[in-house]
C-alpha cells in the first residue's frame, strides 16, 4: 500500500511543479537585443549631384520594440567635403561641409523606420584648382584687313558655373605695334559697330602685352573674343627719282623732261626731292623744278611759281618738298641756257624720300592659360545599422513545453499508482 501512495504524491508534485513552470513565464516580460544593418556600401557621387539611399526595415511591430537607435557613419575616402542629410519630412541628421568622416546616431520611431528614411549625400563642395591652356595660337591680320580675332569659351559644360581667371601674353612679330581688345560677345558687336564698349582687357599702341582678367561665373560658357587691331605702319622710303642728262643744242633755249614722283599718295608730309645738277664743261645754266601748271606758264612766258630754281651757275645742290596733294602729278625739270651758241650737257641726279603706310602682314602670338575652381567627383562609403530591444515569447514556449513534460510525468505517476493499487489488491 505504501508504493501506490508514494506514486500518487510524486505525481501530484510533478503536476503542481509543471503547472508552475508553465504559468510563471507567462507573467514575465523578456526583451532581447536585436540589430540590423540597413546599408553598407561605397559609391561615387558626381560633381554637383547628390546620392540618395533609402533606410528602411519592415519587420518591426511597434508594441514589441523599445529603445530603437539608428547609428552609422559616412566618410569620403580622400577627405573631400560633402553635405549629409537624413530625413523623411523630419530631419534626423544634417551636417554641412563634412571633411572626411561623419558619425551619427538618432532614435526614430518604429513606424518612421518602417515608412522609410532618406540618406542624402550632396557633392556641392569638393573642388580642385585647375590651370589649363586656354588659347595658344597665332592670330594673323592680313594686309587687306584692319583686324582679326579669335574666340573661345573658357568652359564648355561645367557641372557648376564658376569664375575663370585668364592670364597670358600677346606678342607681335617683327616688333609691329597693334591694339588688343578682349571682349564678350555683346561688346564685340559694339566694337564692330564703332560705338563705346567695355573690355575685359584693353591695350593700345604696343608690340606686346601681358594681361590678367576674370570672366564672371555667369559668362564662363560664353565666347571670349581676342581682337587684334592693326595700327598704321609708316616707313621712310627712299628711291632714285632722276638719273638723266639733258642736252641743249646751240639753237635751243631750254630743254626739259618730266617724271611722276609716286603713283599713290604718301602717308604724310609729301615727297622730299634732293639731288645735284652739273654741266659737263662748267658752262652756266639755269635750273627749274615745276608742276605741270607752272611749266605751262613758264613756256608761255608768264609768271610762274617753282618748287625750286637756281640761276647762272654751272652746278647745283637742291632740295625741296612736293606737297602731299601733288605727289602723284608730273614733276617737270627744265635746264635753260645762259650763254648763247654753246652746247650744254647737264647731268641731273636726284632721289625721292617719303613716308609710306606699308600694311604688312601682322602676326600676333597669343599664349593664355585659364585657372578656375573645378568641381570633382567624390567616393563615399556609408554604413548604417539599427539596434533595438524586442519583446520575446521564447521563454513562454519553453515554460509551457517544460511544464507539459512535468505535468505529463505527473499523470504517468498517477496512472502507475492506480495500477500498483490494483495489483496489490489481488
Amino acid at each position: 500500500m505504501r508504493l501506490p501512495k508514494i506514486l500518487v504524491i510524486a505525481g501530484l508534485i510533478f503536476i503542481a511543479i509543471g503547472a508552475i513552470v508553465a504559468l510563471v513565464p507567462i507573467t514575465q516580460e523578456v526583451w532581447e537585443p536585436k540589430s540590423k544593418v540597413l546599408v553598407d556600401k561605397a559609391t561615387t557621387v558626381y560633381a554637383g549631384a547628390e546620392h540618395t539611399w533609402p533606410l528602411t526595415y519592415l519587420f518591426l511591430r511597434p508594441e514589441n520594440v523599445r529603445d530603437l537607435v539608428v547609428r552609422g557613419y559616412v566618410e569620403e575616402k580622400k577627405g573631400r567635403p560633402f553635405d549629409l542629410k537624413i530625413e523623411n519630412g523630419k530631419v534626423y541628421v544634417e551636417a554641412t561641409n563634412v571633411s572626411g568622416r561623419h558619425e551619427f546616431e538618432f532614435s526614430p520611431t518604429p513606424e518612421e523606420l518602417e515608412e522609410g528614411l532618406k540618406l542624402r549625400v550632396l557633392n556641392n563642395r569638393a573642388t580642385i584648382e585647375v590651370v589649363e591652356d586656354f588659347i595658344v595660337e597665332t592670330l594673323t591680320v592680313y594686309s587687306f584687313s584692319d583686324s582679326s580675332y579669335l574666340l573661345r569659351a573658357p568652359l564648355l559644360k561645367p557641372p557648376k558655373s564658376v569664375p575663370v581667371e585668364i592670364t597670358g601674353t600677346a606678342e607681335g612679330a617683327r616688333g609691329y605695334s597693334f591694339n588688343l581688345y578682349v571682349l564678350d560677345e555683346r561688346n564685340y558687336e559694339r566694337w564692330e559697330a564703332k560705338v563705346p564698349f567695355e573690355a575685359y582687357y584693353e591695350g593700345r599702341n604696343a608690340s606686346s602685352y601681358e594681361f590678367t582678367f576674370t570672366v564672371p561665373a555667369e559668362k564662363c560658357t560664353k565666347y571670349v573674343y581676342f581682337v587684334v587691331e592693326r595700327l598704321p605702319v609708316i616707313e621712310l622710303k627712299k628711291e632714285t627719282l632722276i638719273d638723266e642728262t639733258l642736252t641743249i643744242y646751240r639753237w635751243m633755249k631750254y630743254s626739259y623732261w618730266f617724271v611722276r614722283p609716286l603713283y599713290k599718295s604718301p602717308a604724310k608730309n609729301g615727297i622730299v626731292v634732293k639731288g645735284t645738277a652739273e654741266e659737263a664743261k662748267g658752262h652756266l645754266f639755269n635750273l627749274y623744278f615745276l608742276d605741270e601748271t607752272n611749266f605751262e606758264r613758264y613756256k608761255a612766258g608768264l609768271t610762274y611759281k617753282s618748287y625750286w630754281e637756281g640761276k647762272r651757275r654751272s652746278s647745283y645742290k637742291f632740295e625741296f618738298t612736293i606737297p602731299l596733294e601733288k605727289a602723284t602729278e608730273y614733276l617737270y625739270y627744265v635746264v635753260e641756257r645762259v650763254m648763247p651758241g654753246v652746247k650744254l650737257n647737264v647731268y641731273i641726279s636726284a632721289t625721292k624720300s617719303w613716308y609710306e603706310d606699308i600694311r604688312p602682314r601682322l602676326s600676333v602670338m597669343i599664349d593664355t592659360k585659364k585657372s578656375y575652381t573645378k568641381p570633382i567627383d567624390i567616393t563615399v562609403r556609408y554604413h548604417v545599422e539599427a539596434s533595438w530591444e524586442e519583446r520575446t515569447y521564447a521563454h513562454v514556449l519553453a515554460g509551457l513545453f517544460a511544464g507539459a513534460i512535468l505535468v505529463g510525468l505527473g499523470f504517468i505517476l498517477l496512472i502507475a499508482s492506480a495500477i500498483a493499487k490494483y495489483v496489490f489488491k489481488r
